[in-house]
């Protein structure tokens, strides 16, 4: 990856490859995670992925896309260990292909979005707001509908620190939107966000510098972008609710002291593998497919968060038993109580995870990214000879601090909390 930097706080990332067909260029915005008018962050990326003032319908849109050879165009938002990302994400055909100059048409098309949003139009700007706040509307009731989704939210916010700041917006949130705040922190965003440009494919490092300098002219701007956060909690802390819900959901929040940085990180990931990852883990296996006491169930390593999470939809009358078997197999990761069949192959499968990130675009950039802010100067070969070298006994260390602090339990309405909490 080569490294340019455009002016303080902006900088340009080349990967040069021929491994794809596609120039894959994204535009990424960051910020550190405040959780202060979140909602206008997703709404951003609703208002600006939809139109623009060059193309101001979906029309346009779609008949440009088809142009460069069926191009594509996202704005994502996400939310990792202490960061706000926005990703303007574009993949358009190599102009090698078809003789032509596609790049500064991708780039073209990727500043009409980023830098002419309707917003100089005040009508059409009006108008795009009010069907984007019926669109966060229509998400947000979608996550309080699903139950695992609903679950989630709610064990972030019950255990509080970072985690909180991950939770979505609220209906409130929406109702209370402007436009002219929206605006606002449009400008803050461009002004103000720090800014990294990727580009991965068979290009030319300098017509790509050239295109960043004659289609993106962002200003100075001052950024600390902090990435891991390790997440505590003292007290251990357990809520049962009921809802209008179709099926019961667990979520345990564990701590356990490891982040993406950490000496012992493929430990913990291969530890975590073994814990309820994978189709082969010993939650899948001995909770739902041996004794059938859920539809689903996995562990999930958070590795900017310093946090695993289970979660699990059941049936209300086996909790119990699901609780006591969960604490059964962290138990038996504790103990080093798996067959070293588990640990190869557990190992194999993340060694192949690894290998076939090489071949991603999407991956390749993230990386990228991450290893701009927390300077991990490990390569996917180092990785692997990590995960390679994981012992029973290494694993046992990694996860000798895996702590439970909240379990979150949503219930059918109707259920008797004095049997199920």
């Amino acid at each position: 990856m080569l490294d340019y930097k455009i002016v303080e706080g902006v900088n340009l990332h080349i990967a040069k490859t021929p491994k794809f067909k596609d120039v894959n260029i994204e535009v990424v915005f960051s910020k550190q995670l405040d959780g202060v008018d979140d909602v206008y962050y997703y709404g951003l990326c609703q208002f600006m992925e939809d139109s623009c003032m060059l193309y101001d319908t979906k029309q346009k849109v779609s008949d440009i896309l088809d142009e460069l050879y069926g191009a594509k165009l996202n704005v994502k938002i996400e939310k990792r260990g202490q960061l706000l990302i926005l990703r303007f994400v574009s993949s358009v055909m190599n102009g090698k292909f078809v003789h032509k100059d596609l790049l500064s048409e991708q780039f073209k098309l990727l500043a009409a979005f980023i830098l002419q949003p309707k917003f100089y139009d005040d009508s059409k700007g009006r108008h795009l707001f009010a069907e984007m706040k019926e669109i966060l509307r229509l998400n947000i009731q979608a996550i309080n509908d699903n139950p695992a989704s609903y679950a989630s939210v709610r064990a972030n916010e019950i255990f509080g620190d970072m985690l909180q700041k991950h939770c979505i917006y609220s209906l409130e949130d929406v109702e209370k939107m402007s436009y002219e705040l929206l605006y606002q922190k449009y400008q803050e965003m461009i002004q103000s966000m720090a800014i990294d440009i990727f580009i991965v494919g068979d290009v030319d490092e300098r017509c790509c510098l050239k295109q960043v300098k004659e289609n993106f002219a962002f200003t100075e701007r001052k950024t600390n972008k902090q990435l891991v956060y390790l997440n505590e909690r003292e007290d251990a802390i357990e809520i049962c609710e009921s809802r209008k819900v179709t099926q019961s959901n667990l979520v345990q929040l564990y701590t356990c002291q490891k982040v993406s940085t950490s000496k012992d990180y493929a430990s913990m990931i291969i530890g975590n593998g073994i814990f309820g990852m994978l189709p082969t883990s010993l939650l899948f296996q001995e909770v739902r497919e041996k004794n059938s006491l859920c539809y689903s169930i996995y562990a999930d390593f958070k590795i900017y968060d310093g946090i695993i999470k289970v979660a699990t939809s059941f049936d209300i009358k086996q909790r119990d038993r699901i609780e006591m078997l969960i604490a059964e197999q962290l138990k038996k990761v504790k103990d080093g109580a798996f067959s070293e069949e588990l640990l190869n192959t557990t190992k194999q499968m993340y060694i192949n995870n690894y290998r076939q990130s090489e071949d991603s675009a999407a991956s390749i950039i993230w990386n990228a990214f991450r290893e701009s802010i927390i300077h991990d100067e490990r390569t996917t070969e180092q990785i692997i000879k990590d995960i390679a070298a994981v012992s029973k006994q290494s694993i046992q260390e990694a996860f000798k601090d895996v702590t439970l602090k909240v379990t979150y339990i949503l219930v059918q309405e109707g259920e008797s909390h004095d049997q199920t909490c």
